[in-house]
């Protein structure tokens, strides 16, 4: 089995005259644009996160969701892959169950160059589109891999894997992954989890804090060719 760990960066809908500090305070800055975030570096309250949460709510976020990038070959065979996040809690601001699904953007999609430094809701994987009536076959950029539904009594502070061999379809590449609600029409719902800028900041082996950025765990497949055959 291979630990794959990710690199990631949180997007969201919102826009800010200033880019945030990485502790989530939103500067204002008369003179500057308002344009879309870029969260690449940011640890408060672990760093990633996905939901969707209502302007009227008073909270500015907007719709969210996390790309996690990965070093897996495009065409590895693997028998078993798991995504592993630790889930660090909900908004205290939105009670409510929450589905949290795994998506693969689309081949074609004309952003996959975005990077963890760089991406911000304009430059996102532009194919993920999460819809609630599953296709036939599936398509990943728009059906979850897999999902894992919240409950409202969740605390989290534990690790959640999401299953990544599908068992219908063509198996999507692993090397870029979206965490997105599998129904985004869906409001003030919202998870934060650990990114690998937030396990920086525990350097006295606080446990599990020490070891909560996203990793991709596989069983890969390795082909044995018998020499000693006639």
């Amino acid at each position: 089995m291979t630990k794959l760990l990710c690199t990631e960066a949180a997007i969201d809908t919102r826009k800010a005259f200033g880019q945030p500090n990485t502790e989530g305070v939103l500067p204002g800055n008369p003179n500057a644009e308002a344009t879309a975030v870029q969260f690449g570096a940011w640890y408060w309250r672990g760093g990633l996160f996905a939901g969707n949460a209502l302007w009227t709510s008073g909270d500015q976020s907007g719709l969210a969701r996390t790309q996690l990038y990965n070093d897996l070959p495009v065409n590895a065979p693997f028998a078993r892959a798991t995504l592993s996040l630790m889930d660090l809690g909900k908004s205290s601001k939105f009670p409510g169950n929450v589905t949290l699904g795994l998506y693969a953007p689309a081949t074609s999609d004309s952003n996959l160059g975005s990077t963890e430094s760089n991406v911000n809701w304009t430059t996102r994987w532009s194919t993920i589109a999460p819809r609630t009536t599953p296709g036939n076959p599936p398509d990943y950029s728009r059906d979850p891999i897999s999902s894992i539904t919240f409950a409202d009594s969740y605390s989290g502070f534990a690790y959640c894997n999401w299953p990544l061999r599908v068992s219908s379809g063509t198996q999507p590449s692993l090397t870029k992954l979206c965490l997105a609600m599998t129904d985004e029409t869906v409001t003030n719902r919202w998870r934060y989890f650990g990114s690998r800028e937030y396990q920086a900041l525990f350097t006295n082996n606080e446990v599990p804090q020490i070891d909560s950025r996203p990793r991709l765990w596989v069983v890969q497949l390795t082909v044995l060719v018998r020499t000693d055959l006639p």
